[in-house]
């Protein structure tokens, strides 16, 4: 008789989110990815198989819950104004965070860490990068935006939220997001 599973997964999956984003896949070991998820060596196999496998796991979990919630947030804040909205996405960017407590975007770090060097890895940050600049989209549009002034603002915004991400972890001073994001939506 199968011993029963002492974990849920999608617990599992929130660890092994933490430790990848904190330290990213390459840096972190077999050893930190077990404490991380609060499993045994023959759990992680037999319910996640390896590192990689575990690690696009974590990504559609975060895709599906984490940035799910974050972009409904945006969504559901239709008595703010346009800029407010936006500030949703640039709420975690705090310059005066000690150094070490900045983990960036997860989106953003994925990036960075495999470029196009995985194209299972690419295709899943691209498509979290599309909703989110759907999202984005769709509320430059409701805000009475044309098809096409929507369109180049909301990626504009996407790419502003993912550079600052990556100076914002590296230590660099990350700054007014309100000045920023009404010169691109004005």
């Amino acid at each position: 008789m199968a011993r029963p599973k002492e974990f849920t997964e999608d617990k599992a999956l929130d660890g092994a989110i933490d430790i990848f984003w904190k330290r990213g896949y390459a840096r972190t070991t077999l050893p930190d990815l077990l404490t991380a998820m609060g499993i045994s060596r023959g759990s992680f196999y037999a319910a996640f198989t390896d590192k990689y496998t575990t690690y696009c796991l974590a990504l559609a979990q975060y895709h599906t819950v984490n940035l799910a919630n974050m972009l409904a947030k945006m969504r559901t804040q239709t008595s703010l104004p346009l800029v407010d909205r936006l500030l949703f996405l640039f709420e975690d960017m705090n310059p005066s965070s000690p150094f070490d407590s900045r983990l960036g975007c997860f989106i953003c770090n994925t990036m960075v860490e495999f470029g196009t060097t995985d194209p299972i890895i690419a295709q899943k940050v691209n498509q979290m990068a599309n909703d989110i600049e759907a999202c984005l989209y769709d509320i430059v549009r409701e805000s009475g935006k044309d098809t096409a002034t929507a369109k180049y603002q909301s990626k504009a915004i996407l790419q502003l939220y993912l550079g600052a991400q990556a100076v914002h972890k590296s230590g660099g001073n990350v700054i007014d997001f309100r000045t920023y994001l009404q010169a691109i939506v004005a």
